[in-house]
């Protein structure tokens, strides 16, 4: 990895630096948009630290609005051109609470204090165009061999924030680096530490680590920590399927992080959907990704269709896009259905480019005609499902004429 010593920054973080040296202030660009730029990545963000007392900060871009995101941190944003700015006095933090957030903060005007108070040294870095990289815990040193490891003690790092230990499986993950060994080794020794992270939390950190190139690794070498928040996981190794290199395989094919983590309860013989609500409890997942998770498993179960009139009847009830992520998914976990899939998957495309779907939506005969043919209630949900089925096989072409025929040549008379 190509890592540089220095970075140009955005014209208006320019301006926000200099509006504090103006004033005799120091501040730097800090954190994870120093870590990206050194990497040579465009930080989709900058965070900047200060020795300015946050209502100095203010004082100071009056001309701006400013929002009051975390001042009893001593964090406010100030929005530059309406471009949000995180800015941070340099702090010192005092007891966490619940192992996850400081009760209170000191601040201090030593940026090698704020700097220590960090969770990783890759973390740890600040910046400042005029002045250069300052990098008190050799992060730089880090982010060339690749690794994730704490700034200090990782125990104390780790009981001050149990969400640490799953930041830096994400971290792990996307980036593509190791956990140092003693960083390793606290994550495990300190793994029921998350139980008192939220939900919330605990859910957006893992989404991020599934959608990573080291996702199938870390699901198998932290069953420990993983089995916290997902119980069912702690008898899964003994099942070959969730072995590292066959998970490695399998999240090579599905790459969606809602679809890694059904993988997951689906390997660990999570099927119903008593079992799956239960396995999700401690996560707080919104509605529709709960509702896909299910979706998906219940899929998978399915054997793959056996014709194209299998496959058009799945396309035609579960839709293109669900149709195409069950078959990735079951070719991945089952690799004797590997043929099965892929022929369906031609089927499908075939299908798709001649655009020959037909569901009820799209049959040439709607309700409408039914009820003026002498169908009600139920009988016209019935009739349409059975037009379609003949669609599907190939016995009736989707087409009005043929269709009203038939409906009428079936439609019971009611009495006068």
């Amino acid at each position: 990895m190509q890592i540089t010593d220095s970075f140009s920054v955005p014209d208006y973080i320019e301006e926000i630096l200099a509006r504090f040296e103006d004033a005799g202030i120091a501040a730097f660009c800090v954190g994870g948009c120093v870590r990206d730029a050194l990497r040579g990545v465009v930080p989709h963000d900058f965070d900047l630290c200060t020795a300015a007392a946050p209502e100095v900060t203010r004082t100071l871009f009056s001309d701006h609005p400013c929002i009051d995101t975390g001042i009893r941190h001593g964090t406010l944003t100030v929005l530059w051109d309406h471009v949000p700015v995180e800015i941070t006095t340099y702090r010192v933090d005092g007891d966490y609470a619940g192992h996850r957030a400081p009760i209170q903060v000191q601040f201090t005007d030593s940026l090698f204090l704020d700097c220590q108070r960090r969770d990783f040294t890759i973390n740890a870095m600040a910046y400042h165009p005029k002045y250069g990289l300052y990098d008190f815990f050799d992060g730089r040193t880090d982010l060339i061999k690749q690794v994730i490891r704490c700034v200090g003690d990782p125990h104390m790092r780790f009981s001050e924030d149990a969400l640490r230990m799953l930041r830096a499986l994400r971290f792990s993950s996307v980036l593509d680096f190791d956990i140092e060994e003693k960083t390793a080794c606290a994550i495990h020794e300190n793994a029921l530490l998350l139980t008192e992270i939220s939900g919330e939390r605990i859910t957006a950190e893992l989404w991020k680590m599934l959608c990573g190139t080291r996702a199938s690794a870390l699901m198998t070498e932290y069953t420990d920590l993983i089995a916290v928040f997902l119980p069912m996981t702690k008898d899964a190794p003994a099942d070959a399927r969730f072995q590292k290199e066959t998970l490695h395989r399998i999240y090579s094919c599905v790459t969606d992080p809602t679809d890694r983590l059904a993988v997951i309860l689906y390997l660990s013989g999570v099927r119903t959907h008593e079992a799956i609500c239960a396995s999700l409890k401690r996560l707080k997942l919104d509605h529709k990704t709960h509702d896909k998770l299910v979706q998906r498993i219940h899929d998978t179960a399915q054997p793959p269709p056996g014709s194209r009139y299998e496959v058009h009847k799945m396309l035609s009830s579960m839709g293109e896009a669900r149709t195409k992520a069950y078959l990735i998914m079951r070719g991945a976990l089952y690799p004797e259905d590997g043929a099965a899939c892929q022929k369906a998957q031609n089927d499908l495309d075939e299908i798709c480019r001649d655009g020959g779907i037909v569901t009820k939506a799209s049959l040439a005969l709607n309700g409408s005609d039914l009820l003026h043919l002498g169908y009600h209630g139920k009988e016209i949900g019935d009739m349409l499902a059975f037009l379609l089925e003949l669609v599907l096989c190939g016995t009736l072409p989707n087409e009005r004429q043929e269709l009203y025929e038939k409906a009428a040549s079936l439609v019971t008379k009611k009495p006068e």
